[in-house]
């Protein structure tokens, strides 16, 4: 886990990895919801 930090750090990514992952949250939700 470590290195992990380490690597979001070194990128900087902390934001697009949160954007990403409500993006893959919705995407799931609507195709467990197809009707809605």
């Amino acid at each position: 886990m470590e290195n992990f930090t380490t690597f979001l750090k070194m990128h900087g990514n902390c934001g697009k990895i949160r954007d990403g992952m409500s993006s893959l949250i919705n995407h799931l939700v609507m195709s467990m919801n197809p009707e809605s």
